[in-house]
This record gives structure tokens, sequence and C-alpha cells, in this order.
């Protein structure tokens, strides 16, 4: 799996521990997607969304499925 983060003119940050990662967006927009390669040439995206100020998107470090969960943050 390969996941991707995408500034789209914002300000954001990436936090990863043992469990989990997570990019969370201050202000602007940030993109985050996944592309499974079925080829050298040829790319499937399984997950993308577009982040805005005060959303984060979580993904689980066990998890064997490339799941992240949109979430709102005060």
């Amino acid at each position: 799996m390969v996941g991707r983060v995408t500034a789209l003119g914002t300000v954001f940050s990436v936090k990863q521990d043992f469990a989990s990662w997570e990019v969370f967006v201050t202000q602007g927009r940030v993109k985050v997607d996944e592309a499974f390669s079925l080829t050298p040439f040829s790319k499937v995206k399984t997950f993308s969304d577009e982040l805005v100020a005060g959303q984060k998107v979580v993904q689980e470090l066990d998890d064997s499925a490339f799941a992240p969960k949109v979430v709102s943050y005060s």
C-alpha cells in the first residue's frame, strides 16, 4: 500500500505513534489518498478524501486494510 497526503494551500500536521497515524488540518485543505498498484503502470485509488480545517483523518496501524476515518476535532 502507498499512502499520499497532498497539501492544497494549507496548514496541517502529521502524527504517528505505535498504534496509528493522523493528519490534522488547521487551515485550508488537505487531500489524503491511497493508490493500490495492480501493475507497475496502473494504479487504482481505494481511498481518497479532502479534509478541511477542523477535520482529521486517523488510520489504525493494526488494521490490515487501509480504511482511514475522517472526524471533526476542536
